[in-house]
Formats: structure tokens, C-alpha cells, sequence
């Protein structure tokens, strides 16, 4: 049996949000800890405040987490489905 897209794209789709929102979430701590000077607020952050860009990082990595194990247990599931039984 060929494994379905979705599966696949959960493989690919999970590392990419965990790494966008890791980045997020440092350069968010980088702004508001001083050791990255923005010239316009919102410019690199993506959002007016340090807070609110630490905010989205962490969002966006326990939402990579979900999606990975969301895609994980649809591989579980579909390797261990029985054709026979259908």
C-alpha cells in the first residue's frame, strides 16, 4: 500500500512550523533582551511588540508538535489498518 499525501505532507509540513516558530520565538527574545535592535518595531518581527512575536513563536511550535503527532499516528493507524477486513 502507497502511503497517503497527508501523511506525507504531516512529515514534511511539522519540521517547518517547529522551525519558523523556534525562529519567531528567538528573534522575539533576541528584541526584548536587547541583543537585537530593531530600526522600525514590527519590521522583522512580524508583530509591533517583542511579546506578542514570543507569543506567536510558541504558538506556532506547539502547533508543529501537533500536526507532527497528529501525522504520526495517522502513519500508526494506517500501517497497522488490515485490507482484508474492508
Amino acid at each position: 500500500m502507497k502511503t497517503p499525501l497527508y501523511i506525507k505532507a504531516t512529515r514534511v509540513l511539522a519540521p517547518l512550523i517547529i522551525i519558523f516558530g523556534a525562529i519567531s520565538l528567538l528573534m522575539g527574545l533576541g528584541v526584548a533582551s536587547g541583543i537585537i535592535i530593531e530600526p522600525e518595531p514590527g519590521r522583522y518581527l512580524g508583530s509591533n511588540t517583542s511579546g506578542q512575536a514570543i507569543d506567536k513563536g510558541i504558538y506556532r511550535t506547539i502547533a508543529g508538535i501537533v500536526v507532527g503527532a497528529i501525522g504520526e499516528i495517522g502513519n500508526f493507524l494506517f500501517k497497522n489498518s488490515d485490507p482484508k477486513s474492508e
